[in-house]
């Protein structure tokens, strides 16, 4: 049944939107209150799009219905973190037409290779974090620019590419201050060093590595020649949950890591230690 409001409209969307974050359980009967709620609480139920778990079907359906709906759905504006294997839930069409009206996207990532087309549609977003392979989305790492107006507003970049030059050239992203690049035995150590050498705005890179025994990674890490406290190697194993967890403003990779080289500046931890291990995810 339609209510009229007892409060400015400003304060009741105020009231009810904080309600909804609150208490998730509640937005049902909050969407049935009457339509302006509807309109103001709907939206909420997209903020966090995660289509790598079996029981995304039902999401995954209702915003390519949304997309292809005329017009296009409202809730679609209301869209802020994305994250996706590849084109296992949606096309690649599929995936940029709804990129395209989700406007307000902040934090993007995406496991398989994104094709050069989606780059422009990208740009266009107000993203803050992107997890992406660079390479393709730039047809081939040699054309990778940093310069780009993709990267003119990004705070937080996970890079998939393994091997590249264009680490050498992070900072022309002037407004990053986080980063990860995969680890392992092919990472050039004097490149991290350039990177950390001509970033000082940078708060922490991360080397990520699958799991190894903590006897193992200490070995490895013994022959690492970074003196830099920012530079930080860490042991992941599920990145979605991550991913999640930092969406909903909860502790995550970045986070950890941030509290870590924290430590090591107020002399909690040796400055030596680059290792930092984590309790494996479910």
């Amino acid at each position: 049944m339609e209510t009229h409001p007892v409060f400015p409209a400003e304060l009741e969307r105020e009231i009810f939107e904080t309600a909804a974050r609150l208490h998730p359980s509640m937005i049902p009967v909050l969407l049935r209150i009457a339509r302006r709620t509807l309109l103001w609480i709907e939206p909420l139920l997209y903020e966090v799009v995660d289509l790598t778990t079996f029981s995304c079907t039902h999401l995954a359906v209702a915003l390519l219905r949304g997309a292809t709906s005329n017009p296009p759905a409202p809730f679609l504006r209301g869209v802020r973190h994305v994250l996706l294997n590849g084109a296992d839930v949606w096309s690649f069409g599929q995936t940029c037409t709804i990129l395209t009206l989700c406007t307000g996207v902040i934090d993007f990532a995406y496991g398989g290779r994104l094709d050069h087309t989606c780059l422009p549609i990208l740009s266009t977003l107000p993203l803050r974090r992107l997890s992406v392979h660079l390479g393709p989305l730039f047809e081939g790492p040699d054309r990778v620019d940093l310069a780009h107006p993709l990267f003119a507003s990004l705070t937080h970049l996970d890079v998939y590419d393994p091997r590249s030059d264009f680490y050498g050239h992070v900072a022309l992203a002037t407004a990053l201050t986080h980063l990860r690049m995969p680890g392992g035995v092919h990472l050039a150590w004097h490149m991290v060093d350039s990177v950390l050498a001509a970033c000082p705005r940078l708060t922490v890179l991360v080397a990520s590595v699958a799991h190894l025994p903590e006897s193992s990674a200490n070995q490895w890490v013994e022959h690492i020649p970074i003196t830099d406290v920012r530079f930080v190697v860490q042991m992941y194993s599920n990145y979605a949950a991550d991913w999640v967890a930092a969406a909903h403003g909860r502790p995550d990779f970045w986070s950890v890591a941030e509290d870590f080289v924290a430590r090591k500046r107020r002399k909690e931890i040796d400055a030596s230690i680059l290792c930092l291990f984590r309790p494996r995810s479910p």
